[in-house]
């Protein structure tokens, strides 16, 4: 391989001398590149404008843009004539580009989903609230105390449901906007998991679901408390919302490394498994209603994700339709 200065320079090589001891072929990254070059050569005798990832002498990667044609002159053997072009900045240009695009994209994806909550979400309980409030203040004298209760219990729950899905659009608003910083403290786990399913209570009793958390060990984390508590209460409410009525929910931890293991099991319809992904991905909202004719966002998943991937950990659901489900998310010991 003959190069001349700036060819030298661009490969990082101090003298012509030095060149001798490398073999080209040590510098192509892609070897599907070489081939297809190989075979241009072969078939055509030069290429023009090829784009292809070049290593440079202390294993820098760069893009070049080359041309090369073989050279036949009498009486000697037929040699390779190159031209190359370090187009490095234009590519890190364009995929910057790209990056750009797809996080406005996911932006953009965000922003509607937001106003699809905002006008839809929020708007439909709220109605709902009104309702049946407008009822008892009309019919307060008329109605047995039964019916006052039962209407009572809809619209507390409702709020409540509201009250949850409005703070979690603030959250997530104050997390696009980096100005949710986290606060970890150390907590015991069992403590927290218990006070979130006390406030369940109602929702369970309603299908008559169980659900229990298991910690023998009395698992110390270190977390921050309310992002903490709404990963626990979104991953609760998704399950109380695909369990069927007499069903059982689960929560419990384990130790594997270096992380905790924080399982949310669940004995109800399960999830199509071409479903799994669209789970934590803002551009392919996914509504399907609960065993009671639930409704619901999707948006606590893609919160619930955010927080755990703040904490340094990763979430996760392993499902099986007719069965269940399991949504699992770590949280370093070290954290």
């Amino acid at each position: 391989m003959n190069l001349n200065k700036t060819a030298l320079d661009l490969f990082e090589f101090e003298s012509f001398d030095e060149v001798k001891e490398y073999n080209a072929a040590d510098y192509y990254v892609n070897p599907d590149d070489r081939l297809m070059l190989l075979n241009e050569y072969k078939s055509k005798g030069f290429v023009k404008n090829f784009q292809t990832q070049l290593k440079t002498k202390s294993g820098k990667i760069i893009y070049t843009l080359g041309s090369g044609c073989i050279i036949h002159l009498e009486n000697k053997e037929p040699f390779l004539l190159n031209t190359i072009k370090d187009i490095t900045q234009l590519k890190q240009a364009e995929q910057a580009l790209k990056q750009s695009e797809e996080e406005l994209r996911i932006l953009n994806a965000g922003k509607d989903r937001f106003m699809s909550i905002l006008g839809h979400d929020l708007r439909s309980p709220l109605n709902s609230i009104l309702g049946f409030s407008d009822l008892l203040v009309k019919n307060l004298h008329h109605y047995d105390i039964g019916k006052i209760e039962k209407q009572i219990k809809i619209i507390n729950q409702t709020a409540n449901k509201t009250y949850n899905l409005l703070e979690d659009l603030l959250l997530w608003s104050k997390s696009q906007s980096k100005k949710l910083a986290i606060e970890p403290q150390e907590i015991v786990f069992a403590d927290i998991c218990n006070d979130v399913i006390n406030n369940f209570k109602t929702r369970a009793n309603l299908k008559d679901i169980i659900i229990s958390c298991f910690d023998s060990e009395r698992t110390i984390l270190t977390v921050d408390l309310n992002m903490f508590k709404t990963i626990l209460r979104n991953l609760i409410s998704n399950a109380i919302k695909f369990t069927n009525k007499n069903g059982q929910i689960t929560i419990y931890s384990e130790r594997k490394g270096e992380n905790i293991i924080i399982t949310i099991s669940d004995n109800g319809v399960g999830i199509e498994k071409e479903n799994i992904p669209k789970l934590w991905d803002f551009t392919q909202p996914i509504s399907t209603s609960g065993t009671a004719n639930e409704t619901g966002t999707g948006f606590g998943l893609l919160l619930c994700k955010e927080f755990v991937e703040k904490h340094g950990g990763k979430i996760w659901v392993e499902s099986e339709v007719g069965k269940g489900s399991d949504f699992k998310f770590t949280i370093p010991l070290n954290n």
